[in-house]
């Protein structure tokens, strides 16, 4: 799962590795930074990063103020899965609050055909996967009216 900032995949072809790659070090590493920072913020008993505003803590707590307003573009790894149910729930709360707009860019589940296909139906990402071959004949034949990708 990326959803600090944009993760990029491709619909097949030489470079869809990398992009995963690369969106999963991208939003790892985001993460990582957070926690370093109040790591860091702990251990030597401050609490904001910086001054640049007095009062409001450092330049990262001014950007983290304005991500909740902005898009997302998100991939569910695992979407069938009781975490990606559950994320994909949160999202749901999260757009339904007025607090962000979400783009689904990809959905990856394991075996229920039924549930990755009524959550593509639901979110519309680019491209949807199923880790069992055997379920991607009937996955294809559930989005294809939809004009979606399996």
């Amino acid at each position: 799962l990326s959803v600090s900032g944009v993760t990029a995949i491709g619909a097949g072809g030489p470079g869809q590795g990398a992009a995963w790659a690369v969106g999963t070090c991208v939003g790892l590493a985001t993460m990582a930074g957070d926690l370093w920072e109040s790591l860091l913020k702990r251990r030597f008993g401050v609490k904001d990063s910086g001054d640049l505003i007095p009062g409001h803590g450092g330049l990262l707590d001014r950007v983290d103020g304005l991500m909740p307003v902005t898009s997302r573009k998100v991939s569910i790894l695992g979407s069938t899965g009781s975490v990606g149910v559950s994320t994909l729930d949160l999202l749901e709360e999260t757009q339904a609050a007025g607090n962000t707009s979400v783009e689904v860019q990809a959905l990856v589940g394991g075996r229920n055909v039924s549930l990755l296909a009524e959550q593509a139906l639901r979110w519309r990402p680019s491209i949807t996967v199923i880790a069992d071959p055997d379920g991607y004949e009937e996955l294809a034949d559930r989005l294809r009216p939809a004009g979606l990708e399996a």
